[in-house]
């Protein structure tokens, strides 16, 4: 006999953290959540785990948006730095051979490009990205080579990961009307998120060391 649990096709079908059913080859708007975007995202790997510490995509996200509001993009644009890999919470993330893939890699853009933009038209944000973006996306990778896959700079662990992508979002898309107070609070709840991360940090090291 067939559990309930497995009553679906499984043909672009997934159940997401909250136990929702989407279907990533008909994504539609309804299917959009920012609670389990940031369920996965916390827990996804970048670079497909290829890194001395655990790194996860909500962290680079942060910080593609926090790079934008220190050059003095406002909450929108800055939003949507946050929200650019959110599609991957439903299509996953993708080594980079395989997105240029001539075939495959077309089909697969194709797919996340719809799921994107219902993400933005949902939630908020440019769709397509602005140039602006890509760029800051391109100045975290640059960062992370020297810092991330070096081991030279430790990822936030999922919990605070979500709880720092959480707080961006909250706040950049309830303040996208003050632009530049909305970067304002922006930073300085990254900052404080990271500083209790550090904290943690200690005080796990310090409990080890007994």
């Amino acid at each position: 006999m067939t559990s309930n649990r497995y009553k679906w096709d499984w043909v672009g079908r997934i159940e997401t953290a909250s136990g929702a059913e989407v279907d990533v080859l008909k994504f539609s708007d309804d299917m959009v959540s920012i609670d389990d975007i940031v369920a996965s995202l916390s827990k996804i790997c970048r670079y497909n785990g290829h890194v001395p510490h655990f790194y996860s995509v909500a962290e680079h996200s942060v910080l593609v948006a926090e790079h934008l509001a220190k050059n003095g993009h406002g909450a929108l644009m800055c939003l949507t730095g946050l929200l650019h890999d959110a599609a991957e919470a439903y299509v996953g993330d993708m080594v980079r051979p395989l997105k240029n893939h001539p075939e495959f890699g077309s089909t697969h853009q194709k797919i996340e490009s719809g799921v994107s933009e219902r993400i933005h038209t949902v939630l908020g944000g440019y769709y397509p990205h602005p140039e602006a973006v890509h760029l800051a996306d391109k100045a975290v990778y640059e960062w992370e080579v020297d810092n991330i896959r070096t081991g030279l700079v430790r990822g936030l662990e999922p919990s605070m990961a979500a709880k720092l992508f959480q707080t961006a979002f909250r706040l950049l898309s309830a303040s996208a009307d003050a632009e530049m107070v909305a970067n304002d609070k922006y930073l300085a709840s990254c900052e404080h998120i990271r500083s209790l991360s550090l904290e943690n940090d200690r005080n796990l090291t310090q409990l080890l060391s007994r």
